[in-house]
């Protein structure tokens, strides 16, 4: 009986190490995606302030 209980409780500690693990990749996942995004965007700017001419205001 203690014995079920015991492995019960170990179960659940890893359910929770398990989730918390993932949440934790699924963080490092969103900010790698947000970088990548910022960066695309910084060489969109870069770009399109070499390639498209100001327009002269007359």
């Amino acid at each position: 009986m203690l014995a079920r209980c015991m492995i019960q409780v170990l179960k659940r500690q890893e359910d929770e190490r398990k989730k918390e693990a993932e949440q934790k990749r699924r963080e490092a996942d969103d900010e790698k995606l947000r970088k990548q995004q910022e960066q695309i965007e910084r060489k969109r700017r870069e770009l399109e302030q070499v390639h498209m001419p100001q327009i002269e205001l007359r």
